[in-house]
């Protein structure tokens, strides 16, 4: 009998309709999804449906794991719809790239890139997406890039594209940006 969601409360009825079964801890690998479960593993966890091959990241991803604002709905749902329309079912994984301490959002790039790392050792992992600026500065401080784009690091494929936060409410420009380059990838032959 599969886990089930009735009981869990909107943060994570969202996110488990997103499709995000798998969470991955360094003690479990593939924990029962219980209530409890979910939000003790999610405190330090990384999460998404494998065979991994794409990173996500943003500033506001924490946010959007422990707080669960206004904001964060509208966020998981931008993603939701997203990867929906590319018609992922599995393949991508969140990492936070920032994390909470005093009630401040801090740098939390050596534990992102740890994680990269570890997760690259046994998933197919091409590509990170890094959704704004913000983001951008705290995992590539030195990258020489203004802008969004594409180029390569420590052989994986970064790309830069618009924060949730400029592609909401309805900035079809960013939007676009995002869209194409998820076709792009979506077309790449595995």
């Amino acid at each position: 009998m599969g886990p089930n969601f009735q009981d869990l409360d909107l943060k994570w009825y969202l996110w488990q309709q997103f499709g995000l079964f798998f969470l991955f801890n360094e003690k479990k690998k593939a924990p029962q999804l219980e209530t409890t479960t979910i939000k003790n593993a999610l405190k330090a966890s990384v999460y998404g449906k494998p065979p991994f091959r794409y990173v996500f990241t943003y500033h506001n991803l924490i946010n959007d794991i422990h707080l669960f604002e206004k904001k964060s709905n509208e966020r998981i749902r931008l993603f939701m719809s997203m990867i929906k329309a590319v018609g992922w079912d599995s393949g991508f994984v969140f990492i936070p790239c920032t994390k909470f301490k005093e009630n401040k959002i801090l740098d939390y790039s050596d534990f992102f890139w740890k994680k990269v790392f570890e997760l690259k050792v046994s998933h197919p992992i091409s590509h990170i997406l890094i959704f704004g600026k913000e983001a951008r500065r705290i995992l590539l401080p030195n990258a020489k890039i203004s802008g969004f784009g594409l180029f390569k690091h420590n052989n994986i494929y970064v790309m830069i594209l618009p924060s949730p936060e400029e592609m909401l409410p309805d900035n079809r420009v960013a939007k676009n940006i995002v869209w194409n380059f998820l076709k792009q990838l979506k077309s790449i032959k595995n």
